[in-house]
């Protein structure tokens, strides 16, 4: 079975927006936070706001409320801006009590430590965030999304394959030497 479409969807405008530098944006505005610099800038910064992400409430891939996430993430940034990481993200983390499926959020933070690390099976080139758009972040989150298959319990059935997909993906966009094949449903955008 493939993932839900509204979490598929979820986790492809987050990563887009995030990325583009609009996430949340009138929350971030009214303090006159650009916070994309910071993000790109700080991988770490960049991965925390995938684990807070994650960790939004949800009905089990069901019911979603993504501003919910967005605000928190925003929260976060905010905080970070006021200058004190580690209790901002304490803060963030406590703002939630999980009972989504580790299973599937624990193989979706897999694949954002991979792109905010670069650390991936095939690496991409050196320093790839600095030049991130939420244009450039999207593709390799569609393919992943789009790849995964779960279980009747909602757990993941195929996630290394589904990240070698999202790996290949970045490569190809990334014009560096890959030379995949995609299959139209592979590599379908929910964002635009």
């Amino acid at each position: 079975m493939r993932l839900n479409e509204e979490i598929k969807a979820e986790i492809q405008k987050f990563v887009y927006f995030f990325f583009k530098g609009t996430m949340a944006f009138d929350q971030l505005l009214a303090k006159d936070i650009d916070y994309l610099e910071l993000v790109l800038a700080d991988r770490q910064i960049s991965y925390n706001c995938f684990e807070i992400f994650a960790a939004a409430p949800r009905d089990c891939l069901e019911a979603i409320d993504c501003p919910v996430a967005e605000r928190v993430v925003a929260s976060y940034l905010v905080d970070l801006h006021r200058g004190n990481p580690a209790m901002a993200f304490a803060k963030a983390q406590a703002s939630f009590t999980t009972t989504n499926n580790v299973l599937f959020w624990n193989e979706f933070l897999k694949l954002a430590k991979c792109f905010c690390y670069n650390s991936f099976p095939v690496p991409i080139k050196e320093n790839y965030m600095v030049w991130m758009t939420g244009v450039d972040a999207v593709p390799a989150f569609a393919v992943w999304t789009n790849v995964l298959e779960l279980d009747k319990n909602q757990c993941p059935l195929n996630a290394d394959y589904a990240l070698q997909r999202a790996n290949e993906r970045l490569l190809v966009w990334d014009g560096l030497p890959a030379n995949p094949r995609f299959a139209e449903w592979e590599v379908e955008q929910e964002i635009y």
